[in-house]
Parts: C-alpha cells; sequence; structure tokens
C-alpha cells in the first residue's frame, strides 16, 4: 500500500472531522412525551445543558417504545424516563446510562370544587370519597387511587367535577392548573402538597459514557444558577407562574 496516499487520506480525514473542521456535534435523543409543555421543557433544559459542554441537541418525538428502541440501538439517548427503567427493561435498555440529575419532576396533585377543600395525606385521603376522577392511561396513579372513575381526557374530568359528578379530580399539576385558570373552571382549587412525585431522567448512549460527569454538571450549575426553573416557567402562560412557584423547587 502506498505510504504517501495512506498519510495523504487520514489527513483529508482529519481536515474534514467536526473537531477540526470547528463543527459543532449534534446528539439526537427519542421521547414518548405527548404534552406539548412537558416536551419543550425537556428539549430546551437538555439543549442548554448540551450546549454548556459545546454540543448542539435535538429531540425528535415517537410513540413511547419506539423511542426507547432508537435510543438504546441507533440514537444517542432517551430523554425523559424513570428512575428504576433499567430494572424494569434491562434488555431494551442495556446500552443506556442514566444522568443522576431529573430532567423533568411530574407532581401529580388533587383538585376539588371550592368549599371541599381537606388535607392531603396520601392516597388513603381520598378513601373517604365515592369518585375519585383519573385520566385513562394514568397507570401508576391508578393503581393506588382508591374509587377511582376512569375518562377518556383531563378536560372530561374538571366538567364532571364541575358538575358535581365527581368528588375529586386527580391530574398532573401544570395541566390542572392550566385547566382551571379559564374563567369556567374559577371555582376549582387545586390542592397542596402534590398526592404523588415522578422523577424523570435523561438517558445517555453507554458509548459517550465519559459525557455523563459533564452533562451532570451542567444540570446541576443549571439549578443553582435558577435558568432550570426559568426553563419551566418560561414554558406556562403568565397567570400560571405564581402558582406552579409556590410549589415547584428544584429537584
Amino acid at each position: 500500500m502506498n505510504v504517501k496516499w495512506v498519510g495523504l487520506s487520514l489527513f483529508w480525514t482529519l481536515l474534514h472531522s467536526p473537531l477540526i473542521a470547528g463543527e459543532k456535534k449534534t446528539f439526537t435523543f427519542y421521547t414518548g412525551i405527548e404534552n406539548e409543555k412537558r416536551f419543550h421543557i425537556v428539549e430546551t433544559r437538555l439543549r442548554e445543558a448540551f450546549r454548556r459542554q459545546g454540543y448542539n441537541f435535538v429531540l425528535e418525538k415517537y410513540p413511547a417504545q419506539r423511542a426507547l428502541m432508537r435510543a438504546n440501538q441507533m440514537g444517542d439517548g432517551d430523554a425523559h424516563r424513570v428512575e428504576n427503567l433499567k430494572q424494569l427493561v434491562p434488555r431494551a435498555t442495556e446500552n443506556l446510562i442514566r444522568i443522576p440529575v431529573p430532567i423533568f419532576v411530574a407532581n401529580t396533585a388533587v383538585f376539588v370544587l371550592r368549599g371541599n377543600e381537606f388535607e392531603v395525606k396520601g392516597w388513603h385521603s381520598l378513601k373517604k370519597f365515592k369518585y375519585n376522577g383519573n385520566r385513562i392511561g394514568d397507570r401508576l396513579a391508578t393503581k393506588f387511587l382508591p374509587h377511582p372513575y376512569l375518562v377518556n381526557s383531563n378536560k372530561q374530568l374538571f366538567l364532571m367535577l364541575r358538575k358535581k359528578r365527581l368528588d375529586t379530580v386527580i391530574a398532573y399539576d401544570l395541566l390542572g392548573l392550566e385547566i382551571i385558570a379559564q374563567p369556567d373552571f374559577k371555582d376549582i382549587q387545586m390542592l397542596k402538597p402534590p398526592i404523588l412525585t415522578r422523577y424523570f431522567y435523561p438517558y445517555l448512549h453507554k458509548k459517550y459514557k465519559d459525557l455523563v460527569p459533564l452533562l451532570t454538571e451542567s444540570l446541576r450549575k443549571m439549578q443553582k444558577d435558577g435558568s432550570y426553573d426559568k426553563i419551566e416557567r418560561s414554558a406556562l402562560p403568565v397567570v400560571l407562574r405564581w402558582d406552579i412557584d409556590s410549589i415547584r423547587t428544584s429537584p
């Protein structure tokens, strides 16, 4: 083999590599997030974390199972999964490493008509009610919820609560706050504290394992400098920002 040709070929490859050419690598993550606000919050936080390490970031949406498959097999990571994901589905996550800083905190709250407030002390505090409304598909909440009444949409739940066909509604706090900010639902109130708090984490493909401590550092610095919380507040309508500030703190 011609040594001179090999040398020229290597030089040409290095010259046009992203590192030498000054191009930033773009990391592509996948997610099954359906809620647009949550998608925006997660995407913006991860984009900022990667930017602080000198990289670009893209988040693509797929059905949840397909998103995980792509992240594990061909992509750079999954943006938003539960903490014990690798214990739940070890074979489907064999190439993924959890970044140990939550990318999103989902609070599930209890909503009632004004005048019907009570102290929330876990799931058992709902046993006294006959109809506790929850959306079909919220498997974790439904698992613990006594006397559940399941419907297809959150909007339907709040309409039924307003008409006194439900005693309570159990829903994600941001979504519920957005609904009750509307004039037609002003007689509904969210109770505190949340009845359930779930932490979701980003998972990085193991081929980039050296980046895990760097992205961990970026996210922790974002929590300290306030940008982590600011990203969430900026995704909400102005009327909700005081409400969410009163119940949200960085994990």
